[in-house]
């Protein structure tokens, strides 16, 4: 289920505002970093692989409207 400041990240990235991303990256970027460190078994390029996941969200929203945030850039990172 999509919470109520998921839905405003999404419409701040729709209306193509950075403040989205910021709060993207502060409130799921530790899990993302985590996901990716686990895949990759090296930091550095699991950050890379966190701000590809943002970039790639940035592009995508719009025209994509996801029903879960979290899962949604979760799979970007995977």
């Amino acid at each position: 289920m999509i919470t109520t400041d998921d839905r405003q990240i999404i419409e701040l990235l729709a209306e193509r505002d950075e403040t989205a991303l910021r709060t993207l990256a502060s409130q799921y970027g530790s899990g993302c970093r985590r996901i990716a460190a686990e895949i990759l078994g090296n930091d550095a390029d699991a950050e890379e692989v966190c701000n590809d996941a943002l970039l790639h969200i940035w592009k995508a929203i719009p025209p994509a409207k996801p029903d879960n945030l979290p899962a949604y850039l979760r799979a970007a990172v995977r």
